[in-house]
């Protein structure tokens, strides 16, 4: 009987770690495929050239004025270190502005939110404070007070404040922090309380009755995900996306799982590629989109360098 237990015991400690190390082989995921390329760093390199640089002295409350009018009130307790410590003394900040959805596009900041839903933007934003290489975050117990100006002849209301970030994977997505626009009759800027350092977005849901509906870009043979960017501009409302090869570099670009856009929304699908040290580029006519549209692209125009096809897709637009 003895023997019978210790023999019982013995297995059941066998199993359960058998079926430990299955469960723990099973939650496994392997990282995505890195793919190297030029295209890699065009995005980057468009956020990189947008950043306004500001010293900032701490001593009083200042205002910040970026190029296109953007005005950000700082206070003197508006920041503080990593020990929580209230910072003082002069500070570097970080300013982007991009107002526009051409703009959006080249700086691949998509205007879904994180669950696949359409956004309609009144301007983006980029802040971020350090002093001495150290990262600062925003004191709750202070504010950054922000002032962004309305460039559209028909002012959007309704409007709320969404934080973005890029999901570790080259998909970036917003969410929603419920904080609304404040003033909303000004028509002349969108004024909000700045909710965190890092990109942040004017926006509201894009609503209508219309059916959603999966996009798709198939590229000419040798254009694909290892070489190649495909991003969607909406022609009638301040709103862009980035498509994405799938499955790795077949060639057929589509918004991603849970995403989806609306049936009839009037697009032009963009193409940036870099083949062999040979750029190329192609915007399509202004077309609406269909149920489960599939756009080909039936050629790729060269360019000599990456600023003239960006100038040119631009121009396009």
């Amino acid at each position: 009987m003895k023997t019978f237990k210790s023999l019982t015991v013995f297995i059941i400690v066998i199993l359960v770690s058998v079926l430990a190390c299955k469960k723990e082989a099973e939650t496994i995921i392997p990282p995505p495929p890195t793919i190297t390329s030029e295209t890699d760093h065009f995005f980057s390199d468009n956020v990189e050239a947008a950043i306004q640089n500001f010293t900032v002295d701490l001593a009083n409350p200042i205002q910040v004025i970026g190029t296109n009018g953007t005005q950000i009130t700082i206070n003197s307790s508006s920041f503080v270190n990593i020990d929580g410590s209230v910072v003082t003394g002069n500070i570097e900040f970080e300013l982007i502005e991009a107002q526009t959805n051409k703009d959006m596009l080249m700086l691949n900041r998509p205007t879904f939110t994180n669950n696949g839903r359409l956004l309609v933007s009144g301007g983006i934003i980029y802040v971020n404070a350090t002093q001495n290489g150290e990262s600062l975050s925003l004191n709750p117990s202070s504010s950054v007070d922000v002032r962004m100006p309305v460039v559209s002849s028909n002012p959007m209301f309704g409007m709320e404040v969404f934080t973005g970030s890029d999901d570790g994977n080259g998909v970036f997505a917003w969410d929603s922090t419920s904080l609304p626009i404040l003033n909303p009759n000004d028509t002349a800027t969108y004024s909000f309380l700045l909710p965190d350092v890092g990109w942040i977005n004017c926006d509201y849901f894009y609503n209508s009755n219309d059916p959603l509906t999966q996009m798709q870009v198939i590229l000419p043979t040798g254009f694909d995900g290892s070489n190649s960017i495909v991003m969607v501009y909406y022609a009638n409302i301040n709103s862009a996306s980035t498509l994405y090869d799938g499955t790795p570099n077949d060639g057929i670009f589509d918004l991603g799982i849970s995403y989806s856009s609306p049936v009839g929304m009037m697009v032009k699908f963009v193409v940036l590629a870099e083949v062999s040290g040979q750029w190329s580029w192609h915007v399509t006519a202004s077309t609406p989109t269909s149920m489960n549209h599939v756009e080909t692209i039936p050629s790729m125009t060269n360019a000599p360098d990456q600023q003239t096809a960006a100038a040119l897709i631009q121009a396009a637009l």
